[in-house]
């Protein structure tokens, strides 16, 4: 299973409802599951989201953080991300000093976010390698 995981950890006035390289994603990459969550987002979402991250074979996460905020309700995302067995590619727009140590356990390459066409490219030779 591919699996996409978009997750932000910022004020919830600045949290974004979707992603403008969503339906690219989708229309490249067909079965791509994606999964969308913030540090906000209930107990039933990042539960079931957990588990589809432990069963994936390939995971993209994309964080985007602002320091200013908790990791709250994705610590247990972040818990299922750090022991999922599945290939991972990591990528951050922002910096959070606790998420970052997070990545340390991942195991997984992390690239800082430099804009949409640097992303599909990196998730398209990830996908399909």
């Amino acid at each position: 299973m591919m699996l996409y995981c978009h997750l932000q950890i910022k004020p919830l006035k600045k949290i974004d409802f979707s992603f403008n390289w969503k339906e690219t994603l989708l229309n490249r990459h067909p079965g791509l599951l994606c999964i969308e969550a913030d540090h906000h987002s209930d107990t039933f979402l990042t539960q079931e989201s957990s588990k589809l991250i432990l069963q994936s074979d390939q995971i993209i996460g994309f964080f985007d953080v602002e320091e200013s905020d908790s990791i709250g309700s994705l610590a247990s995302i972040l818990e299922a991300l750090r022991r999922a067995k599945g290939k991972k590619l990591i990528f951050v727009r922002g910096s959070h000093q606790m998420l970052e140590r997070s990545f340390l356990m991942f195991n997984s390459e992390v690239i800082a976010f430099g804009n949409e066409e640097q992303l599909l490219k990196e998730v398209n030779t990830f996908f399909n390698t």
